[in-house]
């Protein structure tokens, strides 16, 4: 990793934190650069939960327009199997896989 890069990224917040109004400590200013240093690699992650939850809503919502009781009763079961069977074993064999790497 290049330090220029990296001295260039934090360059607008420290002109942001000479500009403002708020007295920042320079163990403040480290803590945040921490915090995003620490964050910013788990935003795919984070939208790819929340883009796996988001297909399960979209999926009722077409289906709920549909006024049929029975078809919903299905998604809502079908859903529940998928999230059962196929999400329960992927994070159990992940959680199991991590305790055996570590």
């Amino acid at each position: 990793m290049n330090n220029d890069s990296s001295e260039d990224k934090y360059e607008n917040i420290e002109n942001w934190v000479e500009s403002s109004e708020i007295e920042f400590s320079p163990d403040t200013v480290n803590t945040f650069r921490a915090i995003t240093d620490i964050m910013f690699p788990t935003v795919p992650s984070v939208l790819s939960l929340i883009f796996e939850m988001i297909i399960e809503v979209i999926t009722m919502f077409f289906v709920g327009h549909l006024e049929d009781p029975v078809l919903l009763g299905g998604i809502g079961l079908g859903m529940m199997m998928m999230n059962l069977f196929c999400m329960g074993v992927s994070l159990g064999l992940c959680g199991a896989i991590d305790t055996l790497v570590s």
